[in-house]
């Protein structure tokens, strides 16, 4: 169901990013909600061990970590461990995802 949003999105239709995460977060069961945060993890997980750890134990510079607040102006309601965020950053390329984002920030000001 989440898919007409994107077609939203690659229509033009739908270019806030936090309305369309909402509208994710709101269609998704409580069921869907931790399946989507459990695979976010998984992925995540795979992503730490493929890179390996710093000599001096400390995450890369510059690496999300799991919480982290997302830009600014409104869009520090959203974070990474959103359900609807993580579906949408794996429907879009990373070129939508960050004018959706630079948008939301402009449109903010």
């Amino acid at each position: 169901m989440y898919r007409s949003i994107v077609v939203q999105i690659n229509a033009g239709k739908l270019t806030d990013i936090i309305a369309a995460v909402v509208h994710i977060d709101s269609i998704l069961s409580p069921t869907e909600v931790k399946t989507v945060l459990a695979m976010q993890m998984h992925a995540r997980s795979a992503m730490r061990e493929s890179i390996g750890t710093p000599p001096d134990g400390a995450p890369p510079k510059n690496y999300p970590v799991a919480g982290e607040e997302m830009g600014g102006g409104h869009l520090k309601s959203m974070n990474m461990n959103d359900a609807g965020f993580y579906l949408l950053r794996l429907s879009l390329t990373h070129e939508q995802m960050r004018a959706m984002m630079m948008q939301s920030m402009h449109d903010s000001k």
